[in-house]
């Protein structure tokens, strides 16, 4: 695919659903192995893996925020998407993006414990204070910023920037489009008669007129006083005339194909944006239902260890459906992608 930055901050979030692929998998085998959802690793192991988790989806929230920012520039006021388009701008977007994953991430690496709720029973989970209301209260201020940051911001602005997106890309482009050919025919025909006037003041010029047909090419070379200016202008027009057609072709065909793919991204965009967040809003829902008393009493089921599982299965099947949702809608990513399983599977 083009090197584009969107396509860059693509590679940034498939990176980060594989990070969240692979994290995901340790809670899953416990899950299985003890059925009650006990966790068997040793406390480092509960911060490591937890808190990288953590921060792998923190990063792609933010990359996706940032694509959709990219898009909404290049799409709504593409005067300005060039300057965004730098490449230096590129490595400020990454760092600011990682940086302030890692710094909002930091307070579950020092607040996860492994918690021992019986003799049977191990959790992994934040522990902020001894005192059960210290704790709550902290827990609770903890995730209303992560859900206010995460999760809510990143919706409406999304929302805000598709929303302008898709009206730009299917009402205003349309007359974009019916407009654009007018202007350039007009252009041609100042060029043609420029050229004219030009022919008239050379007294000796040569003009090599190329004739394109289903099958046949062929060059004449003629000096202008050999021939009456009735036809050697005759001749000129013709040579614009072919030209103009064979550019209006190819602008229409350009501009097509960038209609085409410009839509197909936002699809795709939009799809893994509403993927992403149908998987996490069970547990952002829960916090704000439940685990901030709104609603009393907390239904049995979510109390248990499988809904916790069935939160950790939808961020799974969140991150590898995205390659799948890229091959949907990028033909591109699909014809690197078969290159590199025959690179790797040595097909013929």
């Amino acid at each position: 695919m083009k090197r584009s930055l969107t396509n860059r901050l693509i590679v940034h979030v498939a990176c980060c659903d594989l990070i969240i692929l692979l994290l995901n998998l340790p809670d899953l085998i416990q899950f299985v192995l003890s059925r009650n959802g006990n966790w068997l690793l040793s406390e480092f192991s509960c911060k490591l893996i937890r808190s990288l988790l953590v921060f792998a989806q923190y990063a792609s929230v933010l990359t996706m925020c940032a694509i959709t920012i990219e898009r909404f520039f290049g799409i709504v006021h593409p005067l300005r998407s060039k300057f965004l388009g730098e490449r230096k701008h590129l490595r400020y977007v990454t760092f600011f993006v990682w940086i302030f994953s890692f710094i909002c991430v930091s307070p579950n690496f020092i607040y996860l414990r492994v918690i021992s709720h019986s003799s049977t029973h191990r959790s992994c989970s934040l522990l902020y204070s001894q005192n059960v209301p210290d704790n709550q209260r902290y827990y609770i201020i903890h995730k209303s910023l992560e859900s206010m940051i995460f999760y809510f911001i990143p919706l409406f602005l999304q929302l805000y920037c598709y929303c302008r997106i898709a009206t730009k890309l299917f009402y205003v482009d349309q007359t974009l489009q019916s407009s654009l050919p007018l202007n350039q025919i007009s252009n041609y025909h100042r060029t043609l008669e420029d050229f004219d006037n030009e022919i008239d003041q050379e007294e000796n010029l040569t003009s090599r007129i190329t004739r394109t047909d289903s099958y046949v090419h062929s060059s004449i070379n003629v000096k202008s006083k050999h021939l009456s200016p009735k036809l050697f202008s005759s001749l000129n027009n013709s040579q614009f005339s072919i030209e103009k057609k064979s550019n209006e072709d190819k602008f229409y065909q350009i501009y097509s194909n960038t209609l085409k793919s410009r839509r197909n991204i936002i699809k795709m965009l939009i799809v893994v944006i509403v993927i992403y967040f149908i998987s996490f809003s069970p547990q952002v829902l829960v916090f704000l239902l439940f685990q901030t008393n709104t609603i009393r009493p907390v239904p049995q089921f979510i109390q248990t260890s499988y809904f916790i599982a069935l939160t950790m299965l939808l961020i799974t099947i969140s991150s590898a459906s995205n390659p799948i949702v890229y091959a949907v809608f990028c033909s591109k990513f699909r014809q690197r992608f078969h290159n590199l399983l025959r690179h790797f599977c040595f097909w013929k």
